[in-house]
């Protein structure tokens, strides 16, 4: 053992010390010291929790607990399992299925057939009819409001459903070829990063994190319902005979 070492444990065993006997002498009125009780020692290192005498149930917000950090990491992993096993389901495939469906629907239905090929004729259609009104009734400024009219109708809405028609053809195309391969793909690689992140490194964050709060807060005493609630401590649940009015 080096010198650091063994002074650092006398300095922990002397604090300990100070701790029982002001317990004893009375100081912080009767809530013991939680170092001192076997029970809440071992509720707070496994679930950040602890009971006060009266029967109080309470959670250290910043104190993890290497059960519930555990607990969490091994919910990550059935998680990432559930992704995977979509696998063995027939239904997983026909929905990749109907995403190929629906791609080709799109680029071909909407964009080819409704965009360009209905709706170019019938915007020049309907442009042929605007100005035929327009001629024939002779409003005013109508040369001006034909002239405008013919750009509108014969110039800026074709090539805008050209342009519109044109993208959403190769958009419903792309999403046909790339969709499914891409789920497919991608499950795995979502189901490993959850294992890996939420399974593994959180859970080891969490545990690496809770020892040395874990010796601060056992220092502690019990708290109390006087003092109130605080943001690192909160009352998860009131005694029967506290909540009794």
């Amino acid at each position: 053992m080096t010198a650091r070492h063994a002074l650092c444990r006398a300095a922990l065993s002397t604090l300990a010390l100070a701790a029982i006997s002001l317990g004893a002498a009375g100081c912080g009125g009767t809530r013991p010291f939680l170092f001192t009780e076997p029970g809440n020692l071992s509720s707070l290192y496994s679930r950040g929790e602890l009971t006060d005498r009266a029967g109080n149930r309470w959670n250290v917000e910043i104190l993890p607990g290497v059960v519930s950090s555990v607990d969490g990491g091994a919910e990550a992993m059935r998680r990432s399992g559930r992704w995977m096993t979509r696998f063995s389901d027939v239904d997983y495939y026909e929905e990749r299925g109907e995403d190929i469906e629906s791609g080709l629907r799109f680029a071909t239905e909407f964009a080819l057939e409704d965009v360009i090929v209905e709706g170019i004729p019938r915007d020049l259609a309907s442009t042929g009819d605007a100005i035929s009104e327009l001629a024939r009734e002779a409003p005013f400024g109508w040369v001006l409001r034909i002239a405008g009219r013919s750009v509108l109708g014969y110039a800026i809405l074709p090539v805008g459903r050209l342009a519109l028609g044109t993208i959403g053809f190769a958009g419903g195309l792309g999403y046909a070829m790339v969709a499914p391969p891409l789920a497919i793909a991608g499950r795995p690689a979502v189901a490993a990063g959850n294992a890996a992140l939420c399974g593994l490194a959180l859970p080891a964050g969490k545990i690496a994190v809770h020892h040395p709060v874990y010796v601060a807060v056992i220092l502690n005493r019990e708290p109390a319902l006087e003092h109130g609630e605080s943001l690192i401590l909160t009352l998860r649940e009131r005694a029967a005979a506290a909540s009794a009015p």
